[in-house]
């Protein structure tokens, strides 16, 4: 009779599940019975129906069962990706409530009172000892297999740096390929309106490296107009895949090298890349 209570408010938990905006009374009195009884003490059933067990010791390992029966659980829909919100915890738990009682009612009429074979007694001071060990190899295997499997996606590194310590007007611009398979990207480095350099094809391993040495003309005029690097992947050809620049400002010697004053004549003259002069 026990059993049979507890499947038919194993089903009841789930046939409700779908309920998108209960009472929030029925939904902490439906999650406290999952979280903290229900589970266990259908798998207790399960596992010894003997009348032996019962009052406070049967209460005490349907508290602990059901715990273990909840971190399991949350364990399982990580692993599925299912996600883990109300709903899938009311269906779960309610689903292993069903599974245990109905386990606990198909035992033979003479398992009451002789819940193991004749020569073996189930020791309850075990079960505490076997649900740990089972939650903690659960949760070491699940971590081990996040950690090697890894839901860590892939990605490109892409840089645009200064080539040489005092060398002015050229700069060092690479591609790293972290993506878990080959690419092929096209680079294009610009400034403002004028392409300064361009690769159309650039295959890369995984892991693979790639870089090159750019010169930046020098530019006319007071304008200050910084370096861009765009990167694009051959399967996405119209979309900028990832974008570096290398901003232009003031007193930004080690990358262009000192600011030198203009000639007596006053005429703007020649410019670095970030504008300064350089000449007349």
């Amino acid at each position: 009779m026990n059993a049979l209570i507890a499947l038919l408010l194993g089903v009841g938990a789930i046939a409700v599940a779908p309920w998108t905006s209960p009472p929030a009374g029925v939904r902490m009195m439906i999650g406290l019975a999952l979280v903290l009884f229900l589970p266990g003490y259908a798998i207790s059933l399960a596992i010894e129906p003997s009348r032996t067990i019962a009052g406070l010791a049967r209460l005490g390992w349907s508290l602990a069962l059901s715990l273990c029966a909840t971190i399991l659980t949350g364990i399982g829909l990580s692993m599925a990706e299912i996600g883990i919100d109300a709903t899938a915890w009311q269906v779960s738990l309610g689903g292993v409530t069903v599974i245990a009682a109905i386990v606990a009612l198909a035992r033979p009429p003479g398992a009451v009172g002789q819940a193991m074979p004749s020569g073996f007694r189930f020791h309850w001071q075990v079960l505490p000892i076997a649900a740990a060990i089972a939650v903690l190899v659960g949760a070491v295997w699940y971590a081990r297999d996040a950690a090697m499997g890894g839901a860590e996606p892939g990605f490109t590194q892409l840089w645009l740096l200064a080539s040489d310590p005092g060398v002015v007007n050229r700069v060092e611009v690479g591609i790293s390929n972290q993506e878990g398979a080959p690419i092929t990207y096209r680079a294009v480095v610009h400034r403002g309106q004028e392409v300064l350099s361009e690769w159309p094809e650039l295959t890369l391993r995984d892991g693979e490296r790639w870089s090159q040495r750019v010169e930046i003309p020098a530019t006319v005029g007071p304008q200050l107009e910084s370096v861009e690097m765009l990167l694009y992947r051959a399967d996405r050809p119209g979309e900028v895949y990832r974008r570096v620049a290398l901003a232009c400002q003031a007193g930004d010697e080690a990358l262009f090298g000192p600011p030198i004053d203009r000639g007596d004549d006053g005429l703007p003259g020649l410019r670095d890349a970030c504008g300064r002069t350089v000449g007349s």
